[in-house]
């Protein structure tokens, strides 16, 4: 491995561990809070955080971003970022007060009024967040970012499923994101020594960059909060909550692992943006080691959607297995693009990405309200799929034709993670069709646990064998597994 693979994998490490920890806790605890709250509830919250993230989007100009971008790094730079963060998470508080009846009403809904202004809390405590923590990422420290974010999930997880105990009532989601706030902030002061100050010496450079991070920030809002917006006022709350727990559980394995891949990439990129060869062939792997782990989870979970709802969930959420097994499939050709934002920030294009955004907003906006008013959640979930089918080609026309990557031997990284899942789903299959668990399905947490072991055995069986057989190719997810697997003399 080059110096730049070996940074870039220990601190995917590092971040797939704070994502994994942090996605696990979530997982648990929206499992146990859809056993204590209804749909409504879930519901109620979901329509208050899109509005909210909106307003934080209105108010994100990516500074964080910028931050790691530049190279000579000033503590002017990070005073000004501070300053404005703090300015903008004030006046972001100050309209979510002054709209809350307003949108109560819009919505037909009073108690989203409370529920605002306690959002309004968090946001002000979220303005004090220390700057100083952006050289986790920039210095590739992840390891101190694990300090900072997964004990102030497990005290937010900790915070909800009391408060639901006590008042079974979505009043423990509230409490739950503001702990997490709250804790982050005061972590962010204990891990970094830097200490900001009132400063606007850098506005010039900073808003010069950060014009066009404003525009991402807000079309990223409107791809992942368009469809409570929207089923929000045309089905109600029932139909936001169904959408947003399936859209959750269906796309967590694949974006969530797409995220801390993208997230640990960045810095990694930025060192290699004078080089194009290097650039591109580090797009190239990072984008094989997406599919290789993207693939099998999407298609598990479109293959287990009838057992997992069940299992997980219920029997109140029966009506989300289809939107899973159509989620699921979204999920996959999402992930297999979320790469692409991070090489075109790293070389200062950020107009490149707003491109892309724009176009996906064009197409997803009118396909939820279109099919949202026909058949609700199902529709919205289709729309989902459709849009990203559509717009997946037409992404990667773009980043091959700008980086020369020819087509044929991009997608051939997908075939060998494509073949090995189909094999996953037919050992699944057969697994579920046995008399040996086939009583037990329905209800039993230990027959999905099974499913999903002989799904990770199949695929890995699969997948490697596979590997062998094509001469086992250097530069590819299955060496690099064999090659950590050495090191440690586990093989």
């Amino acid at each position: 491995m080059e110096g730049w693979q070996k940074e870039l994998a220990k601190s995917g490490l590092w971040v797939l561990s704070i994502s994994h920890s942090i996605k696990i806790l979530a997982f648990f605890s929206t499992i146990i809070l859809a056993r204590l709250l209804g749909p409504s509830d879930f519901g109620i919250v979901a329509m208050a955080t899109a509005v909210v993230t909106l307003v934080e989007m209105l108010g994100d100009f990516g500074f964080h971003v910028y931050l790691v971008q530049k190279q000579d790094l000033k503590d002017e730079d990070l005073n000004t970022a501070w300053t404005f963060q703090l300015v903008l998470a004030l006046l972001e508080a100050c309209a979510l007060t002054v709209c809350a009846p307003f949108i109560a009403r819009l919505y037909r809904e009073p108690r989203l009024s409370p529920v605002f202004y306690a959002l309004a809390a968090t946001v002000t405590v979220g303005g004090f967040r220390n700057i100083g923590i952006i050289s986790f990422q920039k210095e590739l420290k992840f390891q101190r970012e694990f300090f900072l974010r997964v004990p102030s999930k497990i005290l937010a997880v900790s915070a909800s499923l009391a408060c639901a105990y006590a008042t079974r009532n979505y009043w423990a989601l509230i409490v739950g994101i503001f702990a997490q706030r709250l804790t982050e902030v005061a972590a962010s002061y204990l891990l970094s020594s830097f200490r900001p100050a009132f400063s606007l010496r850098g506005t010039r450079e900073l808003f010069r960059f950060s014009k066009w991070l404003y525009w991402n920030t807000t079309l990223s809002f409107l791809l992942q909060r368009s469809p409570d917006l929207i089923l929000g006022k045309i089905a109600g709350k029932d139909a936001v909550g169904l959408f947003s727990v399936s859209h959750s559980l269906a796309t967590l394995p694949t974006s969530e692992l797409a995220d801390p891949i993208a997230r640990a990439a960045f810095p990694s990129y930025v060192k290699l943006k004078n080089d194009r060869s290097l650039l591109r062939d580090g797009y190239v792997k990072v984008l094989s080691l997406m599919g290789f782990f993207a693939i099998p989870l999407g298609v598990g979970i479109v293959a287990l959607a009838d057992i997992l709802v069940p299992v997980l969930l219920g029997a109140q959420w029966s009506s989300a297995a289809p939107l899973l097994r159509i989620l699921g499939v979204a999920g996959i050709v999402k992930t297999l693009q979320s790469n692409t934002g991070s090489i075109f920030l790293a070389q200062g294009r950020p107009q490149a990405v707003t491109a892309l955004l724009i176009l996906r907003v064009v197409v997803l906006v009118p396909m939820l309200v279109v099919l949202s008013s026909r058949t609700h959640a199902e529709g919205a979930a289709w729309a989902y799929l459709a849009a990203e089918a559509m717009i997946a080609p037409m992404v990667f026309c773009y980043v091959f034709k700008s980086f020369k990557i020819k087509w044929m031997s991009a997608m051939r990284i997908f075939l060998r993670p494509c073949v090995a899942s189909l094999v996953m789903v037919l050992a699944l299959n057969g697994t579920m069709a046995s008399g040996m668990i086939n009583g037990l399905l329905e209800r039993s947490f230990g027959a999905l646990t099974i499913l999903v072991l002989v799904g990770f055995i199949t695929y890995l069986c699969a997948a490697f064998g596979l590997w062998l057989v094509c001469g086992r190719e250097n530069s590819t997810p299955e060496s690099w597994i064999v090659g950590v697997l050495r090191r440690f003399s586990i093989i």
